[in-house]
């Protein structure tokens, strides 16, 4: 009789020790992955230290512009701060780098997903408002009436439905930049469509984007003297094998050309903006990769031809 309940015990201890094995395999095989689910586990182990999903004051952005910054547990700034700025606020949907003199940011990053881009847990919001966070103060909605230009977005609203929360944050007037009407509702909505359609293909790509203004760009709108832009940039960084690149620099106007007519490489932009992307990556890595783009290795659909 022991010696039955001694091999079921050690029977038992067996099949417990196989299942703990195939529940840290399959932990491991979804961490490595599903960049959505290394965002989740993020938030939980901030939760449990204590931080309400914000880790301790982390001095990586403090470090790039001078000011002390708080650094949460999400992800948007993991492959470095692009560039000095007045302000870096990271969100749980992406980060910026504000320019008080331009009442605008000089980036936005975000990393998004396959996950995201299929999510419609949330509607667009369409509640334009100044930025709290902002600390000295985030140019308002009203700087924009009459001024004959859209509240064009940085971050996407349309890429931002996975929560009601990053959806409302993406209204924030810390996110948007004075556009042309013809601009936003035209090439500039196409290229935010390809970036989707090139997240669902790759399954996540790092996205930074945001305006390029130099100092013959003079013009500004509303109380707040918010700088209109000459032109915009966007680049994207595919993170799964293979690996690779894409840029593009679009002037603010409306134009019917085929968006792969706009593209350019990542060295062009860090130029023309004076920011360092992805400086977080190996620098074999960022030079290989940040001279190069190749429209036809990416996946386009209709998002890569003219239209209106």
């Amino acid at each position: 009789m022991a010696e039955r309940r001694r091999k079921g015990s050690l029977l038992g201890g067996r099949k417990f020790l196989i299942t703990l094995v195939l529940l840290v395999a399959a932990f491991v095989y979804q961490y490595v992955r599903s960049p959505s689910f290394r965002r989740q586990c993020g938030r939980v182990v901030a939760e449990w230290r204590g931080g309400n999903g914000r880790d301790a004051c982390c001095p990586r952005a403090g470090e790039r512009n001078g000011r002390d910054a708080c650094c949460p547990s999400w992800d948007n700034l993991d492959l470095g701060v692009p560039g000095k700025c007045d302000q870096v606020i990271e969100r749980e949907g992406y980060a910026l780098g504000y320019v008080e003199a331009w009442e605008q940011p000089a980036w936005v990053a975000y990393r998004l997903t396959k996950d995201e881009v299929m999510s419609r847990k949330a509607s667009r919001a369409d509640a334009f408002m100044a930025d709290p966070e902002v600390r000295t103060g985030s140019a308002s909605p009203e700087d924009y009436s009459g001024s004959g230009y859209d509240r064009g977005h940085l971050a996407p609203a349309g890429d931002m439905h996975w929560s009601d929360k990053t959806m409302l944050e993406s209204f924030y007037m810390s996110n948007i930049s004075p556009q042309e009407p013809s601009f936003n509702r035209g090439i500039w909505s196409r290229l935010e469509q390809a970036v989707r359609r090139f997240a669902y293909s790759e399954r996540s790509v790092f996205v930074v984007t945001g305006p390029i203004v130099t100092d013959d760009d003079e013009k500004t709108i509303g109380r707040s003297k918010v700088r209109v832009p000459g032109f915009y940039y966007k680049v994207i960084y595919d993170e799964t094998p293979p690996e690779k690149m894409i840029a593009f620099i679009l002037p603010n106007e409306g134009s019917k050309k085929p968006l792969d007519g706009f593209v350019v490489t990542v060295d062009d932009v860090e130029e023309a903006t004076g920011l360092d992307f992805f400086s977080s990556l190996p620098s074999d890595v960022q030079k290989r990769l940040e001279a190069h783009s190749d429209p036809d290795a990416w996946a386009w659909r209709d998002s890569r031809r003219g239209g209106r």
